[in-house]
């Protein structure tokens, strides 16, 4: 349930390797969606801890209980949600520059029975957030597709707004999704650390350095579509929990062997 609904990848194209991902940081990835026309809105939150080539990703699976009042003067019944929320169930160890990766089930004690190995792309997702280099980037857009608007204030620090001059229609599946007719996004020139390639590194590059913190789009039919990225330093709590997960990731890289025979 993590995974975007595929109006969200009006953003994201086919994957490509990644670059050299430089430090390490928290990224925490905001996803709204509204559609005003059918009353919908949805939000999704990711948070990936991110060192160098690698990601660690907690996920979550989400739950609801509800209860069915059936009424005594009549067929007619009602329901009551009673309870509902999200609860930790894996974690996902990503490399990057090679899309491959583990996934540890929290309940189960990590051995090469338990620990399930993917190599994954758009087509073929992951658990959680599926990354994409330069998703804003497509093999039908440019640099040149963006121009610098005015500036603009985001938690309290300066930002550049870019707009993009083009409209485009992505393919999802083989399945053309809605135009995007209007996509804006703001550089935190201050960030200059937190240029991530599966946020954006060549953009930002290009306005002159910083990380991406916000991110507008809306399609056609009036749909809109918002990202917030906001960035963090790893405590030593999370420090430990990387690092047990990169041993993990180590001592059973033999797993990932079948995929590089594809390859």
């Amino acid at each position: 349930m993590k995974n975007l609904l595929p109006i969200l990848f009006l953003f994201c194209v086919i994957t490509s390797k990644a670059q050299v991902v430089p430090n390490q940081a928290i990224v925490a990835i905001k996803n709204e969606m509204i559609d005003a026309k059918r009353g919908f809105a949805k939000t999704l939150i990711d948070t990936i801890l991110v060192r160098n080539n690698f990601t660690l990703e907690p996920v979550k699976v989400f739950y609801s209980s509800d209860e069915i009042i059936l009424s005594t003067t009549s067929t007619k019944s009602s329901r009551r949600e009673i309870s509902s929320g999200s609860r930790l169930r894996w974690y996902c160890f990503t490399n990057l520059q090679e899309m491959v990766g583990m996934t540890f089930d929290i309940n189960e004690k990590p051995s090469a029975k338990t620990i399930q190995p993917y190599q994954f792309n758009q087509e073929t997702p992951k658990k959680g957030h599926t990354f994409i280099n330069e998703p804003f980037l497509t093999k039908d857009l440019s640099l040149t597709d963006y121009v610098k608007e005015k500036d603009t204030v985001i938690n309290g620090q300066k930002c550049i707004m870019i707009k993009r001059t083009k409209v485009i229609q992505n393919v999802y599946k083989g399945i053309k999704m809605e135009k995007i007719v209007q996509f804006r996004l703001a550089i935190n020139p201050k960030l200059t650390s937190y240029a991530f390639p599966f946020v954006s590194e060549k953009i930002t590059q290009h306005f002159g350095g910083g990380a991406i913190v916000y991110i507008d789009g809306i399609t056609d039919s009036g749909v809109r579509g918002t990202i917030r990225y906001s960035y963090s330093e790893f405590s030593p709590a999370d420090t430990k929990l990387f690092n047990h997960y990169q041993q993990l990731y180590e001592s059973n890289i033999t797993l990932l062997d079948k995929f590089k025979k594809k390859q």
